[in-house]
């Protein structure tokens, strides 16, 4: 249950990311500050890797959690589901080690680091390390890391570069009324700041060029 949870969390990061929540970007950005450190992850880090995979979905090496390898091939799915963290951790370390406020932005990322192993580091003190590792650090694994990593896998694993091919649509009902419309992903690459009804209506009237484009639709 608290894995589930946090990937509720990560889904509404997700939706910060994008500014859909708020009207003004502040509030968005602020929002994410306070939710992130539960998901054990720092807001722009996020909102970095997850904003650049939307410019350049399924290009290796530019797309920070890609399920393709340097070769074009895909990556053994058992395999992704461990890496693909370090990839888009990689790669936002080389980001930020060649932005021009690299000082702060690194800074930044270093501090909010070592506050969160601070926080386990007290925990040690305290004696309540296990408990802490046991209902935060390995929920946030399963929810966050092997969960998001499937959700990957279903909605990108054997697409292409091409703008109708680079992400899959999983219009199962059920599924989509668990996930708010989420697996509407073609859609949502097609349009990020859509809104959960927007999804589905785009999905609707797409349907042509779908046909026309050979795009992932299940």
């Amino acid at each position: 249950p608290l894995s589930i949870l946090h990937l509720y969390f990560y889904g509404i990061i997700h939706e910060l990311t994008h500014n859909n929540i708020f009207a003004r970007v502040k509030p968005n950005i602020w929002m994410g500050h306070m939710l992130c450190p539960l998901n054990l992850v720092y807001f722009h880090t996020f909102k970095t890797i997850h904003l650049q995979h939307h410019r350049f979905a399924q290009i290796p090496e530019v797309d920070p959690v890609c399920t393709r390898k340097k070769d074009g091939t895909s990556f053994n799915p058992l395999w992704y589901l461990i890496i693909w963290p370090y990839h888009a951790v990689r790669w936002y370390v080389r980001h930020i080690a060649q932005h021009r406020n690299r000082r702060r932005l690194l800074t930044n990322y270093l501090v909010f680091t070592a506050g969160i192993y601070s926080l386990f580091a007290l925990g040690l003190v305290c004696g309540v390390l296990w408990t802490m590792l046991f209902f935060w650090a390995l929920p946030v694994y399963i929810g966050t890391v092997f969960l998001i990593g499937i959700r990957n896998l279903i909605e990108h694993y054997g697409c292409e570069t091409t703008r109708y091919r680079t992400s899959r649509t999983v219009t199962n009902r059920l599924l989509n009324k668990l996930t708010f419309n989420s697996f509407f992903h073609l859609e949502h690459h097609l349009m990020p700041t859509a809104s959960i009804a927007q999804v589905r209506e785009l999905h609707e009237r797409n349907r042509d060029i779908y046909r026309e484009k050979r795009a992932f639709i299940v």
